[in-house]
């Protein structure tokens, strides 16, 4: 046997090793990768459900807690009181008075409880950045509990004019009447 026939012999079977390694690692990408994307968006959903699921328990504590209080409440005053206008009307009237022109006002959920009535809303408007911010002021300021949920602002063209998506909760006090 000659040194060049070992030589050949030697080099023949690395790259026939090299070739069976590239061989199996091919296969194995091609096994297991689509398993470990699918065990990536299982655990991408996991963890959507549980802040779903987490942020669920908290709104329906603290709707339990507030509607606790207001059921304590009844020999003190109490900031949440019952109110005649409707959530959509009373949003639409703060819309209209901060000159904000509204693209899509509906109601998403209403639930209720003995004492507590949450109004869950979504809005759609366009405007200023100053007309924006005297809406939420008005909010903020209102004598209804209103909660912005969610915020989003784009800048939809010149001048500075403005899209902004909100979501909104109003709580009312609610004595259980139909």
């Amino acid at each position: 046997m000659s040194p060049s026939s070992g030589f050949t012999t030697l080099t023949a079977l690395v790259g026939l090793a090299s070739l069976l390694l590239a061989a199996g690692l091919g296969v194995d990408l091609l096994v297991t990768q689509p398993q470990v994307a699918q065990v990536e968006r299982l655990a991408r959903q996991h963890s959507q459900l549980l802040n779903a699921a987490t942020q669920s328990i908290g709104e329906d504590r603290d709707q339990e807690l507030l509607a606790d209080w207001l059921a304590e409440g009844s020999t003190r005053e109490v900031a949440i009181e019952a109110h005649e206008e409707d959530p959509v009307t009373y949003l639409d009237r703060q819309l209209r008075t901060s000159r904000l022109n509204r693209i899509e006002l509906r109601r998403e959920g209403t639930s209720r409880t003995d004492y507590l009535q949450r109004n869950k809303l979504y809005l759609r408007v366009t405007g200023s950045f100053a007309h924006l911010v005297d809406f939420v002021r008005r909010l903020e300021q209102a004598p209804r509990l209103t909660v912005i949920d969610a915020l989003t602002v784009e800048l939809i063209g010149p001048p500075n004019l403005l899209e902004a998506r909100l979501n909104v909760t109003i709580f009312d006090r609610w004595r259980g009447e139909s």
